[in-house]
């Protein structure tokens, strides 16, 4: 506790934003912790169907556009990202547009990108990655309102799927 109120310079520990600890802690056990990223994989598995690369896929109407993703930060409260494409953007918009991220996006082939960080104003997007991080993404499908994702991370992989905007 005494170098937590140092690191935060308060007199108190009730003085500390404990949402900024959360999110600190959160991250360096998802980044340094594989037990802590598997049990994170095996619950995101567990909680969705497993999706197969759909046959002649193409994602080229993918390439810029209006999505959304459902997240469940606190297991009560779902949450919606927004997500617009443009040419070489990928713009992420969290807690009802208060927060958001800055990804460059980079198509490898027509359906694989990587994403590359440059800024945001989220607390857990900027204590999880710094300008420059790089992100893979497949395409597996291509629904008529959503397609399925298949993002890497180490060596780890989740599925997320988005939904097309209207």
């Amino acid at each position: 506790m005494k170098e937590l109120k140092e690191v935060y310079k308060v007199e108190a520990f009730s003085d500390i934003d404990t949402e900024d600890l959360g999110n600190k802690v959160g991250v360096r056990m998802l980044k340094n912790c594989d037990y802590a990223i598997g049990i994170f994989s095996n619950q995101e598995k567990e909680e969705q169907e497993k999706i197969v690369k759909q046959a002649n896929l193409t994602c080229d109407d993918l390439k810029s556009g209006d999505f959304y993703y459902l997240t469940n930060k606190t297991n009560i409260v779902p949450d919606t990202t927004h997500v617009t494409i443009s040419k070489n953007m990928f713009l992420e918009r969290m807690d009802n547009g208060r927060t958001y991220s800055l990804l460059v996006i980079n198509w490898q082939d027509d359906c694989n990108f990587e994403l590359e960080f440059k800024e945001s104003n989220d607390p857990l997007k900027k204590e999880l990655s710094t300008a420059g991080d790089k992100y893979k993404y497949e395409i597996l499908a291509n629904r008529e309102k959503s397609i399925v994702l298949k993002v890497f991370w180490g060596e780890h992989e989740f599925q997320v799927e988005f939904f097309k905007g209207k």
